[in-house]
């Protein structure tokens, strides 16, 4: 997840009878200190958990809790800021990593290439890669690499192959993108800062990409962005406490769906739920806050009303919970199956099952390079 920048003025949200921590100073240093140190990353590989401190990558099963790899980006004194997954045609993960000194790297296999570096750029926030279909008769299956990358001097778009400096999309503060298909074609949605607006961009096929239009309805930044692949919804999550859904049409428009409200604090990162049920419409979506909590959103499909049915990291609270609350709140969320993955603000990582809430494992340790060991 991206860490968002130093907090403007905020812009105070509908009141909330149970917390009024959306404006507070205690939340405007927390998210200006993330911002500062922004080196916690959460995703997944194959049937791996994949979490990144400083410039390392670690693989480690969620199952055991035990380490598969640990990876050593060679840019080893620029950290880690951000990383995604991509699958390259037919059956290929790799990694893309985005670095503090503004380094862009793809991994394939575990093995890191650099693909660019430009010295004294802005820490890269979020990463964004798709593989474009290709026009070669000899491999029409693996296509070619476009990234697309969000910083506080706006959005780029690198093209991997050509190994060349990006291309300047927009100026403008963004915080977080990704990459969607609707019926086999290629769009972009990047959260941008000031105003709090998702723009939303067309992907050719020769990899140019086109601005289409931009959604309003935020009132602070736009923190996360999920895409659910079969009912074509885009969720946003914002420093507002709100998330958004919005269907994607196929004529490259979208419309706003829903907004969704139950947290007291900002809205860190929104994931669909992988439920790997049979039925497409049994959509859920994953949330985490600063407000200490991850919450399992769930559609009544009678009246279409989203609502949370499940909390877990705070402890009490209107849906109960269990205990593994994270101190500053949650930073990251998702999910394996019946698991629910959150990493705190702290760096810790906790699954949860999502059947009942329960507080399976933590991972913990150190988030840093070791200085110092002495026996005790």
């Amino acid at each position: 997840m991206p860490p968002p920048p130093p907090p403007p003025q905020q812009q105070q949200p509908a009141p909330s009878s149970s917390s009024s921590s959306v404006s507070s100073p205690l939340t405007s240093t927390l998210l200006t200190h993330r911002a500062a140190s922004p080196h916690h990353t959460l995703s997944t590989y194959n049937n791996l958990l994949l979490h990144a401190n400083a410039s390392c990558l670690t693989f480690t099963s969620p199952s055991t809790l035990r380490t598969h790899a640990t990876r050593r980006s060679r840019v080893a004194t620029s950290p880690i800021t951000c990383l995604t997954t991509v699958v390259r045609p037919p059956t290929t993960t790799v990694v893309i990593t985005g670095h503090a000194n503004g380094a862009l790297s793809v991994w394939e296999d575990e093995d890191e290439e650099v693909i660019w570096v430009e010295r004294g750029e802005d820490a890269l926030r979020d990463v964004t890669g798709c593989y474009l279909p290709s026009s070669s008769s000899s491999s029409p299956n693996v296509g070619s690499l476009t990234i697309v990358t969000v910083s506080s001097t706006g959005t780029r778009h690198h093209t991997a192959s050509q190994k060349s400096p990006p291309h300047l999309l927009d100026r403008r503060t963004s915080t977080t993108c990704l990459f969607y298909t609707v019926r086999d074609k290629c769009y972009v949605a990047v959260g941008v800062a000031r105003p709090a607006v998702i723009d939303l961009y067309s992907v050719s096929d020769d990899d140019n990409i086109k601005k289409m239009a931009s959604l309003t309805g935020h009132e602070d930044w736009i923190t996360s962005l999920s895409f659910h692949p079969t009912s074509h919804y885009l969720a946003s999550g914002s420093q507002d406490c709100r998330i958004r859904l919005w269907h994607c049409h196929d004529d490259e428009t979208a419309s706003s769906e829903a907004v969704l409200i139950g947290h007291d604090d900002a809205v860190t990162d929104v994931s669909w739920y992988d439920s790997r049920a049979d039925d497409d419409d049994d959509k859920s979506l994953l949330s985490s806050s600063l407000d200490k909590s991850i919450l399992l959103w769930r559609e009544d499909h009678s009246d279409g009303v989203w609502t949370p049915t499940l909390r877990v990291g705070s402890a009490g609270g209107v849906l109960g919970g269990s205990l593994g609350s994270s101190l500053l709140g949650f930073v990251r969320v998702s999910s394996f199956r019946d698991v629910i993955v959150g990493m705190g603000y702290g760096g810790v990582i906790y699954l949860w099952q999502s059947a009942d809430g329960r507080l399976r494992d933590c991972l913990t340790g150190h988030f840093e390079g070791v200085v110092d060991m002495s026996w005790e």
